[in-house]
């Protein structure tokens, strides 16, 4: 699974100004709108996972958030797996941080 900067194609070390004309480049790109209609349906499943890379790219702390805690775990391959009180596996951040990444900004 790639990092919110690789789904962009930048650097994590980019500025703030220059990650939000990235983003709003990207946001045309990835509009239901901008595609057929019988391409709808995956293109608003796309922008929606964009939306959240961008709520939490542009939000300073909540970048830095994910930088501390997302990118360390890529880098060192260590994986956090969560778990609901039952033992069922919720999602991994690691190796796998997408999916988990998105349940942890939804759990704030």
């Amino acid at each position: 699974m790639s990092t919110f900067y690789e789904e962009l194609g930048v650097e994590p070390d980019i500025d703030q100004a220059e990650l939000k004309k990235v983003l709003r480049k990207k946001a045309l790109e990835y509009h239901p709108d901008k595609h057929p209609e019988e391409e709808q349906q995956k293109w608003t499943e796309k922008f929606q996972y964009f939306q959240q890379i961008m709520e939490t790219l542009q939000d300073e702390s909540s970048r830095r958030v994910y930088d501390e805690i997302h990118l360390k775990l890529e880098r060192t391959g260590r994986i956090l797996v969560l778990m609901d009180m039952n033992g069922s596996l919720l999602c991994k951040l690691g190796k796998d941080g997408r999916d988990a990444w998105l349940l942890l900004r939804s759990l704030e």
